[in-house]
């Protein structure tokens, strides 16, 4: 095997390693948010099989939870409930998800 055959293997097992670090686990996070905001039912249920905090914070500090009630995802939003998702979270302006279920008519 070539030096820099080695070296590659190296850098990806090197990688590998690291993936219990915070970059890694804002990639996952972010995933959810998605999840949440598009509906995706079984991607929510296999993240938080996975590990993924059910109350991850995003940079507003809004939850999986009010992301999918501001994106009028009821679906979504009871699955992550049914996964324990604390309804009374408030994102870094106060809000709860109830004002965005509310305008939502849900």
């Amino acid at each position: 095997m070539s030096l820099s055959r080695i070296v590659l293997v190296v850098a990806v097992i090197a990688g590998l390693a690291g993936c219990g670090d915070g970059d890694s686990q804002r990639v996952t996070a972010d995933r959810l948010f998605e999840a949440a905001r598009t509906g995706d039912l079984d991607g929510i249920r296999s993240l938080v099989a996975a590990g993924v905090s059910v109350d991850a914070r995003n940079a507003t500090q809004q939850t999986p939870l009010i992301v999918a009630a501001e994106a009028d995802m009821t679906a979504a939003a009871r699955v992550l409930i049914e996964l324990g998702a604390d309804v009374n979270a408030t994102d870094a302006g106060g809000e709860t998800a109830y004002p965005f279920a509310a305008l939502n008519d849900n």
